[in-house]
């Protein structure tokens, strides 16, 4: 599933919500589970509010599903609520927000699942399905907290774009670009915006967190 600029949603991310019928939903989320991740047979994206500092929320209503479902008991609200949603909010993948709150769910989450997974070996055996699958989960849990935590992204280089300003892709699919055209940006280490549209021929719009860097894996190969 992709967001209003196309790009992937994974497991990890932070999000926005924007354009919901209801107030509280428009918010930002990291997202929990996505379909087909290990441990997670639901078929939309399960979301957890938080904060513009990245803090996880402990709100009583924190859960939240993509795309959004209307839980009122009021049913002409409700169904006003589906239509209004599906055709004006809109999900985005923000990558200015501090993820180290995000990063450290996941690996509580994947430290608490090796409890239950050591009890399963010792009740059931290493052969038991449960365990097997609890394994899976567990990788995956932590290979989320590990992308979370690195701090530098890797990106390749992908052309200019219609203002000779040079063009990127990082390991996430997300676009950066430089402001000034030409090759000096790369030389002096300017920081990297996001490109609109998560488009070649964006404009660039939010910019590379400050506790982020990067490196530039392929040096002038335009593809």
């Amino acid at each position: 599933m992709t967001d209003k600029n196309n790009v992937e949603i994974k497991a990890g991310d932070i999000v926005e919500i924007t354009g919901a019928y209801f107030k509280h939903d428009n918010a930002l989320y990291f997202v929990e589970h996505i379909p087909g991740d290990p441990g997670w047979i639901g078929g939309d994206i399960c979301l957890h509010m938080i904060g513009k500092s990245g803090k996880l929320s402990s709100a009583k209503y924190a859960t939240a599903f993509w795309p959004l479902k209307a839980y009122v008991s009021n049913r002409v609200k409700a169904a006003q609520a589906r239509i209004w949603n599906k055709e004006h909010a809109q999900i985005e993948v923000r990558t200015d927000i501090d993820q180290s709150f995000v990063a450290e769910w996941f690996r509580k989450a994947a430290d608490d699942l090796s409890v239950t997974i050591e009890w399963n070996k010792l009740h059931f055996g290493e052969d038991c399905q449960d365990v097997k699958r609890e394994l899976k989960t567990e990788a995956h849990l932590r290979a989320v907290a590990a992308r979370l935590s690195s701090d530098v992204r890797s990106l390749r280089f992908i052309g200019t774009d219609d203002f000779n300003r040079e063009v990127f892709v990082d390991e996430l699919g997300t676009v950066w670009k430089y402001t000034e055209p030409g090759a000096m940006p790369r030389e002096r280490h300017d920081k990297l915006y996001a490109a609109s549209g998560n488009d070649r021929d964006g404009e660039p719009s939010l910019p590379m967190a400050d506790m982020l860097d990067y490196q530039i894996i392929n040096d002038g190969q335009e593809v």
